[in-house]
């Protein structure tokens, strides 16, 4: 460049570029303000973005996990950014990411998660699986770490990289982008449950607007330096209004305009809001395969055997568990084949709240007195349901699953005692007299199952039907007499023979007439359906009337019917009359599980007159018949079942008979091989299969990472035994076979703890594993 050039200024040259040279101080000043305004603004925008799962969560349980997020990653990235020469993102971004993971792993982790065990493992299968979890679980959901990681993490990630924009460039709007896509998530994740978050969009409005003007008021430190340069008055007392002092004025109307038009555009809206989960299929629980309606005679069997405890407290009033039906549910069984009863439950993750059944008043809206609540304490109650009184609208526990419709409960974890939980329940309070005489039975697709009457009705049922309704002229009647006619024709007798198939019903209601609570229950439902009332049968228990504090006992078992009303819904009955005979010693008691205010208002409907024609005795509809290709596919459908179950007790069968036979061996040489063996299959079952050229060394230095020094020791130690096994067969002693097997069980036991069972049974289900083609010759 010549001399005589001058050289072009560029925009940190000038007159502002000489003052803030002659004093670093405005120029710092001027940058600070607006920046640290911006920040504060994100942290806004990232709190009220994490605030938006509140509807999922609560917001006790939410506002700790939110705000740490909030706080963290901006205070990390400004220490980061505030030296001289500011650390480079590569470094600062794993910096935040490493401190969440501490910060995560000593908050949500800190006693572990109810999915996975260690703190990485937990966070891991939060990260992968919490927010399918969150949108199969009934909200509100339960503070679990598994579900609370999913908001907290999003909060952290938004308001790290909001951070990193606001401190690193110069863009007005992108450092917002974040906390909006989050809120985004956390309202569409959360439609169903109870709140609003127009208040927080109003917020994030307001803070995304505050963001934008700091932004827009950092960019202009230069040209404003250089205005009050040029003027004679001294910076601190000149003030020109920028695009920041017209901008506050306008974000705080449109803030207002939006918190008092918002309301008023959901409500003109109408409709029902969009809702992911309808796009989704929840993986639901199975049914437990041992019916509790098998085990009632088994308990009837064991009087004194303590099942659980349950302490009862109205959440409306000291007396509300004394003024409440005093019996708790365990099972619903709706769906019968002649043969057994089945239930057609759908049990789905459970919040914290249960929703009310279609067409029920929420319970919220009920009578509060009429809530009870119950701590319960599992003893010797086997198998994964769990009792609850009807009907639950609040559920306090881990691992708890519900199926909507009928309310039960299903443990989906393994069944132990000890096991603790809580339930709030509103049971349904007894139809008023007059309803019940003029209802109709329920009809429609959700009635459907509860109204099938399988082929081979014995005759004994149709006239018990016939002889208990012949005087009935109305529905309610009809189940009423069934009720009364089973009480006072029949013996109720704990040890008679249990068994609920068509076969047993004709056999209690024509021979023997005495049975237990078991065939009363279940012959009145089939007889109820033979009248066209959809009919249902419960298992539970009966609570001695005002209870406070309970110990459960296998004589409190009961069984009991349900009958669907139009209108009024599932309505008890109970069949079984008081026992008579105890110990050789006749009795008097009252009948199980019914309440005074039950039998009163029952008694009431049944001497109320309703004008109606009555039935004749030989209306019963006919049994339905089904076409022969119905039979057929139930032929092939039972194969493939006997195939199925075949194969998989084969596949548990086969690798223990192997590892006996081995272990049995008659020379100590084929002992240790056979260990040796043993291992490689347990190896193949982990997915882990030894090539077959492989020598015992080299498969020992082959050894996965999840043996741990003890398996690999172990699998050393082996590997070294089985060559000399190979090769100098004559030096192999008892001593040697055991300790080969020793070593093999300890492998086995490391695999079993370092691979995850499903995987170990999807290649344990292969055929080559099975057949353990894989010898050592």
């Amino acid at each position: 460049m010549s001399p005589g050039r001058r050289r072009r200024r560029g925009p940190g040259v000038g007159l502002a570029g000489e003052l803030r040279r002659s004093d670093p101080m405005i120029g710092l000043a001027s940058r600070a303000l607006p920046r640290a305004g911006g920040l504060a603004a994100l942290v806004a925008a990232a709190w009220l973005a994490g605030a938006s799962f509140h509807r999922a969560f609560g917001w006790e349980a939410l506002t700790g996990p939110v705000t740490l997020a909030t706080l963290g990653p901006v205070v990390i990235v400004v220490v980061a950014t505030a030296a001289r020469r500011p650390a480079p993102l590569v470094l600062s971004v794993p910096v935040w990411v490493a401190a969440w993971l501490g910060v995560v792993g000593l908050t949500l982790f800190r006693h572990g998660s109810p999915e996975a065990s260690g703190v990485l493992p937990a966070i891991g299968d939060g990260l992968l699986h919490g927010w399918a979890r969150l949108l199969d679980v009934i909200l509100p959901a339960p503070g679990s770490p598994d579900l609370l990681v999913v908001p907290q993490a999003l909060t952290w990630l938004a308001a790290g990289i909001g951070a990193e924009l606001v401190t690193r460039t110069r863009a007005a709007l992108l450092p917002a982008v974040g906390p909006i896509v989050v809120f985004a998530i956390g309202v569409t994740m959360t439609v169903p449950g109870a709140g609003s978050n127009l208040p927080l969009a109003t917020g994030l409005l307001a803070a995304t607007g505050l963001l934008v003007l700091c932004r827009r008021a950092e960019a202009r430190p230069p040209a404003l330096a250089e205005d009050q340069a040029r003027s004679s008055v001294a910076p601190r007392q000149r003030f020109s209004p920028g695009p920041t002092a017209l901008g506050l004025p306008l974000l705080v109307v449109i803030t207002v305009a939006a918190l008092f038009a918002g309301p008023a555009m959901t409500s003109a809206a109408g409709g029902e809001p969009y809702d992911v989960r309808a796009h989704r299929v929840i993986a639901q629980h199975s049914v437990p395969a041992i019916s509790p309606l098998d085990q009632v005679s088994a308990w009837l069997g064991d009087p004194d055997r303590s099942l659980f405890t349950v302490r009862l407290s109205g959440t409306g009033g000291a007396d509300a568990a004394a003024n409440t039906a005093a019996n708790i549910r365990l099972a619903v069984f709706d769906r019968f084949d002649g043969g057994s009863w089945a239930s057609s439950a759908q049990f789905v993750p459970a919040g914290r709240r249960v929703p009310p059944i279609a067409g029920r008043p929420d319970a919220e809206e009920q009578d509060s007195a009429r809530q009870i609540r119950q701590d319960v304490v599992i003893d010797r109650l086997e198998g994964p349901l769990l009792p609850a009184v009807d009907r639950p609208v609040e559920i306090d526990g881990t691992g708890l699953a519900v199926d909507v419709d009928s309310g039960t409960l299903l443990d989906t974890r393994t069944p132990s005692s000890g096991r603790r939980y809580t339930v709030v329940s509103t049971p349904p309070a007894t139809p008023d007299a007059r309803v019940l005489a003029s209802s109709r039975p329920a009809t429609g697709a959700d009635t459907e199952v509860a109204s099938r009457r399988p082929p081979g009705l014995p005759d004994a049922v149709l006239r018990l039907a016939v002889a208990a309704s012949r005087e009935a002229h109305t529905p309610f009647r009809q189940a009423y007499e069934l009720e009364k006619y089973l009480r006072s024709s029949y013996t109720y007798n704990r040890k008679a023979p249990p068994g609920h198939t068509y076969h047993h019903l004709e056999y209690f209601l024509d021979k023997s007439r005495t049975g237990t609570t078991e065939q009363f229950a279940t012959a009145f439902a089939v007889a109820a359906r033979v009248l066209d009332l959809p009919s249902r049968v419960v298992v539970g228990f009966a609570l001695p009337a005002g209870s406070q504090s309970v110990v459960v006992r296998g004589d409190d078992v009961l069984v009991w019917a349900e009958i669907k009303f139009a209108g009024v819904g599932w309505v008890p009955f109970y069949p079984t009359p008081a026992p008579v005979e105890v110990d050789d010693k006749t009795i008097s008691s009252p009948i199980p599980g019914e309440s005074s205010e039950r039998a009163q208002a029952f008694e009431a409907a049944s001497a109320i007159p309703v004008s109606s024609a009555p039935l004749a005795a030989g209306d019963a509809p006919a049994s339905p018949t089904r076409a022969p290709w119905v039979y057929a596919a139930a032929g092939f459908a039972g194969l493939a079942v006997v195939a199925v179950v075949s194969y998989l007790a084969f596949a548990a069968w086969a690798p223990r008979a192997r590892r006996w036979r081995r272990r049995a061996a008659r020379t100590h040489r084929e002992q240790v091989v056979g260990a040796w063996q043993s291992t490689r299959d347990a190896l193949a079952r982990a997915g882990l299969p030894v090539p077959v050229a492989s020598t015992p060394a080299e498969t020992a230095r082959l050894a996965p990472a999840f043996l741990g020094p003890v398996g690999r020791a172990s699998l050393e130690s082996l590997a070294t035994l089985v060559t000399k096994a190979l090769y100098a067969a004559d030096s192999i002693g008892p001593t040697d076979a055991g300790r080969a097997w020793g070593d093999e069980k300890q492998i086995r036991a490391q695999v079993r703890r370092g691979v995850p069972l499903r995987r170990r049974i999807v290649h344990g289900l292969t055929p080559s594993v099975i057949t353990g083609r894989r010898e050592l010759r």
